[in-house]
């Protein structure tokens, strides 16, 4: 009754909530009252005899008896092993053995027992050890013989990550799975048509307090403590990021973005600091190589193990690959679905997992998705610090001790509840809403300000606090995060410079020509600008400087601009040199608390503003 529930729309997340005493959940009562009240059952007056099998074995081969004829069908045998039932699929993983004794682990999806010819394409796939020689009649005769096997049922799962399982919290891999404290859980595997992303944090043992007080002195000393603490905020973020999904109130977990220039150890960081936590030892894939449908499929296969790109140069990608990235750094962030067109004119639809980390010499050129990410400016000059470089050479030196310490970070998300998080999530919140900044950041802020408490719990499981294995304090840790933010994504202020803003910008370092193409009014605090000549002014001068960026067209900018704070009239009349022009009104004094376009005013002209 629980497994056809969950697979009906009714389901809910507080059918695993615990509702009554003895940590009861909402579920198990209503399925406990349901069978008590229920006086009338279905009870068959015979048993269902099964009908008589087409097909048996006989000496290692399978044979299907037609009439008075009998028929070879295969010159091997199924041993079965499990059954993965996926939402919409099933997976059989079994072992094949020919006549002559060969023997193949398989897995085959439902589907392949469609046809004959899909059949024998699985079974020629890396072989020709094994044959079938029968019809399509022979085949679904050989699948109700196969049914009939003894196969463990267990739930297949699209992606390795954390799920929540009659009442508590489990970690899916492709070969296992694990609750608190290591402890199996034979029921549940992750599908392998899914298994893209891969991780070994399962094989590592859990770190020890002497190992983790090693690894505090070295964790946030390898560089500025306003870029160490991001990284490490994030990346334990990451274990407590489908906890985050779920929260009522939509709390989006944020990209992790490292730029600098060539040599200035944002790669180093991704590939000795981030992947060792996850257990991870592969070459991280240059954007420049990956394709729309790599991207979606890789994404859906962990709701934990972070994707990581390189190598993102924004100005010198392909447009088509360009744009993809983009896209896919929006839809992952606002928890929209990919969707891919297929030969026969239908869609396949990728929920978009994992966390994303991207490394390169640029960032995005959209302020909306910049601020889908915590941004980190890297820079040759953090090399140069001796004791940066000595904390950074210890921390490549021990990797299994990052991944230890990933491991017991798992194990810690393992043990919380969906309420330890989103209070964690709701400090951050409160914490960082004082700092002023714009809705989306304070959100990040707070996604990261709860990746650090999971650490703090492992510290007080093993009897200490934050500040007995780590420097800085946990207090002074959740300020850096502001600071980074500040510093690195916003450039010093508090939000992100929209494109109405960084237009007027340009057009300020243009040098427009005062009492021609604009003038002042009320004291220099309206600045009255002729919009369409400006504006083919700048269109021309970005194109001649190479200004890379979003470009607006006329009507689109028009658009933009009237609804934004900085217009006062649009399309009114304005003199200038004692004439009578059309012109658009700008409040010029809150643009100046923004922008720098100070330069509208450092026209020798000025003397003549109205």
């Amino acid at each position: 009754m629980h497994r056809l529930f969950r697979q009906s729309g009714l389901m809910r997340d507080k059918w695993d909530t615990p509702h009554f005493a003895g940590g009861l959940t909402y579920g198990q009562v209503t399925v406990r009252n349901a069978c008590d009240f229920t006086k009338e059952t279905f009870a068959p007056k015979t048993p269902v005899q099964q009908t008589p099998l087409a097909v048996f074995e006989q000496g290692g081969a399978y044979y299907r008896k037609r009439g008075e004829n009998i028929e070879r069908l295969t010159n091997f045998i199924v041993k079965p092993i499990e059954i993965l039932h996926g939402d919409d699929e099933a997976q059989i993983n079994c072992e094949l053995v020919n006549v002559e004794g060969k023997v193949r682990h398989q897995s085959f999806l439902a589907d392949d027992f469609s046809n004959v010819q899909r059949f024998k394409k699985v079974l020629n796939k890396n072989s020709i050890s094994f044959c079938f020689f029968g019809s399509d009649k022979g085949l679904e005769d050989m699948k109700e013989f196969i049914d009939r096997l003894g196969w463990k049922n267990k739930r297949g799962v699209q992606a390795m990550g954390i799920y929540r399982r009659e009442g508590q919290m489990v970690f899916v891999t492709n070969t296992k799975a694990v609750t608190t404290k290591g402890e199996p859980v034979d029921d549940i595997i992750q599908l392998e048509k899914y298994r893209q992303l891969d991780t070994r944090i399962l094989d590592y043992p859990f770190i020890t307090s002497e190992q983790l007080q090693s690894l505090g002195e070295l964790i946030l000393a390898y560089n500025e403590p306003a870029k160490t603490v991001p990284v490490l905020a994030w990346t334990s973020g990451c274990f407590i990021k489908p906890f985050l999904k779920r929260k009522p109130i939509d709390s989006k977990y944020p990209h992790l973005s490292l730029v600098g220039e060539q040599g200035s150890g944002k790669s180093n960081t991704l590939e000795k600091i981030v992947l060792p936590i996850f257990a991870r030892k592969v070459k991280i894939q240059a954007v420049s190589q990956v394709t729309p449908f790599a991207l979606m499929n890789e994404s859906r296969s962990s709701n934990v193990i972070p994707q990581t790109f390189n190598e993102f140069k924004p100005t010198s990608l392909e447009k088509n690959r360009l744009n993809a990235m983009c896209n896919h750094l929006r839809d992952a962030y606002d928890g929209h679905d990919g969707v891919r067109g297929k030969a026969d004119q239908t869609s396949i639809t990728y929920e978009l997992r994992a966390p994303i980390a991207i490394a390169g010499e640029q960032s995005a050129q959209e302020a909306a998705i910049r601020e889908r990410s915590i941004e980190l400016l890297f820079s040759k000059n953090d090399l140069t610090n001796e004791n940066y470089q000595t904390a950074f050479k210890r921390l490549r030196r021990d990797d299994a001790l990052l991944s230890c310490f990933g491991r017991s970070l798992l194990d810690t998300a393992l043990g919380l509840t969906m309420d330890d998080v989103w209070k964690w999530y709701d400090e951050g919140e409160r914490l960082y809403l004082l700092d002023d900044f714009p809705a989306r950041i304070t959100s990040n802020l707070a996604c990261l300000y709860a990746g650090l408490r999971p650490i703090e719990r492992l510290c007080s499981n093993f009897g200490h606090s934050w500040d007995y294995y780590f420097s800085p304090s946990l207090n002074d840790c959740a300020k850096y995060l502001s600071q980074a933010v500040r510093e690195y994504l916003l450039d010093g202020s508090n939000f992100n410079k929209s494109i109405i803003e960084e237009t007027f910008e340009i057009m300020a370092r243009m040098r427009l020509k005062h009492n021609a193409d604009y003038c002042f009014e009320a004291a220099g605090r309206h600045l009255c600008l002729r919009l369409e000549q400006a504006y083919d002014k700048y269109t021309k001068y970005r194109k001649d400087y190479a200004i890379v960026g979003e470009v607006l067209s006329l009507n689109e900018f028009r658009k933009q601009f009237r609804k934004s704070a900085y217009c006062i009239k649009a399309n009114t009349t304005a003199r200038i040199k004692g004439v009578s022009t059309k012109v658009w009104k700008v409040d010029y004094e809150a643009l100046q608390r923004v922008c720098n376009v100070s330069a509208f005013m450092e026209s020798d002209n000025t003397k003549d503003k109205a």
